[in-house]
């Protein structure tokens, strides 16, 4: 980062030369980077719509053999919120299975198989990351202040040679775990009670809003 910033400041301007970034985290981003006559002007590229993900995915598909019958609006409807690269690796993923199921074309349920596939590594990932950042904070402490923390928590930790950094570290990211079930029951429990203070007549307001679909008769339990 130094580095950088010492290029893009220089000793000497040259008009000719335009510096261009791209990141998919501008949450991190050092504000020196971001300051007047360095990397100032900020262009967003929001996740694409549902026009724009079936185009993406035509695109895509264009050098494979796909099956006309492919319905592009429905697989869009399917990808909210997925980028550029995600849906690129449903198109390749399509490819895949259709591969290892003997086809000579890619059919629409092919890359229904891939969305799954792709929303599951997906949601591994956002785990796997949000391990990371949850225990990366802690990973700089010894092994007497990772004890001392999770003894204010109310964790009992081992003794002696068995309480070993890692073991803390593991200890941490457990207690990590139950806050976030213990917060998930709590949510619940208030998202329950928000219903309940409702009318009869604002919770057939909110179903027919959102299309959710209640048995008749429709009365307040089942609505």
């Amino acid at each position: 980062m130094l580095e950088l910033l010492n290029q893009l400041d220089g000793f000497a301007s040259d008009d000719r030369i335009k510096v261009l970034a791209a990141t998919n985290r501008v949450d991190v981003l050092d504000p020196a980077l971001l300051r007047s006559g360095r990397l100032d002007r900020k262009i967003e590229f929001p996740l694409p719509n549902e026009e724009a993900r079936a185009q993406i995915l035509k695109i895509h598909s264009r050098k494979m053999r796909v099956d006309p019958a492919v319905n592009w609006d429905e697989l869009a409807r399917s990808t909210d919120e997925f980028g550029g690269a995600m849906l690129k690796a449903v198109c390749v993923e399509a490819g895949m299975i259709a591969l290892r199921g003997g086809k000579e074309k890619i059919g629409h349920e092919h890359y229904v198989d891939a969305i799954a596939e792709v929303q599951a590594k997906k949601k591994d990932l956002i785990q796997d990351n949000w391990e990371n950042y949850a225990v990366k904070p802690y990973n700089s402490w010894d092994a007497d202040s990772l004890q001392s923390y999770l003894k204010a928590k109310g964790v009992e930790t081992q003794k002696g040679a068995e309480a070993t950094k890692d073991s803390l570290i593991n200890q941490v990211q457990s207690s990590w775990y139950e806050t976030g079930d213990q917060a998930q029951t709590a949510w619940t429990n208030v998202k329950d009670w928000i219903f309940d203070t409702w009318t009869d007549s604002e919770l057939k307001e909110f179903a027919d809003k959102h299309g959710i679909p209640v048995p008749q008769p429709r009365k307040r339990d089942s609505l």
